[in-house]
């Protein structure tokens, strides 16, 4: 997914909404199009991303419009694969999908009490 997040040419905030969640809960690699350092900032939080299969460089260039010029080369590398080619690609990325799917519904700030309380009634 090429996901446009809101404020992304913001560089003071972290600002992630429900379209990146939606990605790692439909196992999306997700080109992230925001502000810097939001790749540093999940993998600090535990999720996986997805270097090498892409190249998570543009993370870390403050200027937008630069930023946004080394994600479409991405985006274009994509595009010349075959399709043999990016499912091969979409495949090798499995464990990070499956991964970062399991993080979320295990340990998110939302679906962690939820999970919690299963337990409970687990116990009853």
């Amino acid at each position: 997914s090429y996901l446009y997040e809101s404020y992304a040419c913001n560089t003071k905030t972290i600002y992630l909404t429900e379209k990146f969640w939606k990605c790692v809960l439909n196992f999306h690699p997700t080109l992230l199009v925001t502000h810097p350092h939001t790749i540093r900032y999940l993998k600090e939080r535990g999720y996986k991303t997805f270097s090498p299969y892409i190249d998570e460089g543009y993370d870390e260039i403050e200027n937008y419009d630069l930023r946004s010029t080394v994600l479409l080369s991405e985006v274009n590398k994509l595009c010349q694969m075959t399709k043999t080619q990016l499912l091969n690609w979409y495949e090798r990325q499995s464990d990070t999908l499956i991964y970062n799917y399991t993080k979320y519904i295990e340990e998110d700030i939302i679906t962690k009490p939820i999970n919690e309380i299963k337990k409970l009634y687990g116990l009853l």
